[in-house]
């Protein structure tokens, strides 16, 4: 459900006003933004509530992650020593 929200909205984005999103989105594109969104089961009558949906989506899915996973440790683990297996235990 978050990917294909996420993703409605971005593509919503990107036909309606390119990859620049302006800081007041044209109603005509607000209105086909909610359209596609609620299309994607999110229930948003307004952009401030569709943003509030966004936002409790992406801590969802990162409590989901956290739990599944754990939490990221940044510099932990180089790309090269994945790429070649040199990973330390």
């Amino acid at each position: 459900r978050a990917d294909r929200l996420w993703r409605t909205v971005q593509s919503m984005l990107r036909v309606t006003v390119g990859r620049a999103v302006p800081a007041t989105l044209p109603d005509a594109a607000a209105r086909a933004l909610l359209r596609a969104a609620a299309a994607a089961d999110a229930n948003a009558v307004d952009l401030p509530q569709l943003q509030a949906t966004l936002d409790a989506t992406a801590e969802t899915v990162r409590a989901l992650f956290v739990r599944h996973v754990g939490e990221p440790r940044m510099g932990e683990t180089r790309a090269s020593e994945i790429r070649t297996g040199e990973m330390k235990a």
